[in-house]
């Protein structure tokens, strides 16, 4: 939490009081907003997803799917993200806390080699978002998308379905940090 306070520039303009009141908040809400977040909003977000993708792909490309299949999906797909959290964590223990980047604490996207607060947050949002594992988890959601869709679903309509969304994701993420920085 101190690392993401003396790299965010709004925050460096507040006075020191205020930014350790602020602090000492963050502090005391982070342990619970961890375990909401694990428990809430990753299924939360695994719902909305699959309720994306099975749009996508009933809609757009016809597939005869059920949600239930959709989101057995997007959950198992997903699991890479497991390991990533678990390298995060092990990194966390070895590196000193003061060059862990609790943003971008594994080394597996461009973004980890760019400095935040010099770059350009348009392309420094962009490059991390281009993370080996997020695009690990994409791959074997199209691969279980086109298992889901059989004969009907092209490898190549799975992949897009997956990646079409993402792209605007990104772009619109790395569009909002760029114009509110």
């Amino acid at each position: 939490i101190r690392h993401q306070f003396e790299t965010n520039p709004r925050l460096a303009q507040m006075d020191p009081a205020q930014r350790e009141q602020a602090m000492q908040m963050q502090m005391r809400f982070a342990p619970v907003g961890s375990y909401v977040g694990v428990l809430v909003g990753v299924p939360l977000v695994d719902l909305i997803w699959a309720g994306i993708l099975l749009g996508i792909a009933k809609g757009l490309m016809a597939a005869q799917l059920r949600f239930k299949q959709m989101f057995s999906v997007v959950v198992w797909g997903g699991l890479p993200g497991l390991i990533s959290t678990i390298l995060a964590i092990v990194v966390m223990y070895l590196k000193p806390p003061d060059d862990f980047n609790l943003q971008n604490p594994l080394v597996f996207n461009p973004g980890a080699m760019m400095d935040p607060l010099t770059s350009s947050k348009f392309l420094y949002s962009l490059a991390s978002s281009l993370d080996l594992f997020t695009i690990w988890v994409l791959v074997l959601v199209g691969i279980g998308l086109k298992a889901a869709g059989g004969k009907s679903m092209s490898t190549a309509g799975a992949m897009t379905a997956v990646f079409a969304p993402w792209v605007v994701w990104i772009l619109g993420k790395a569009a909002l940090s760029g114009v509110f920085s």
